[in-house]
């Protein structure tokens, strides 16, 4: 069965990356802090496999639905 979507954080890394994948979708989220707001940057990789043309803009609604499964995966550890 496949995931709906990958995710995955580095609490630990000094920028505290945050990111998920779902299907040809790659949200980012650089200097993630809990409870921020911080841009979440977004890619087709399908078109786009260096991560070089972040195209949050054109895609408010796939953000959004981005944003709430980070919510929802992420976990305190400390």
């Amino acid at each position: 069965k496949e995931h709906e979507y990958l995710y995955w954080e580095h609490p630990q890394a000094v920028k505290r990356d945050q990111a998920i994948r779902v299907g040809p979708w790659k949200g980012v989220v650089r200097g993630w802090k809990k409870d921020s707001t911080g841009a979440l940057e977004l890619y087709n990789l399908n078109d786009d496999l260096s991560e070089q043309h972040d195209v949050a803009s054109g895609h408010p609604e796939i953000v959004k639905k981005m944003r709430r499964m980070m919510t929802e995966a992420h976990r305190d550890i400390l």
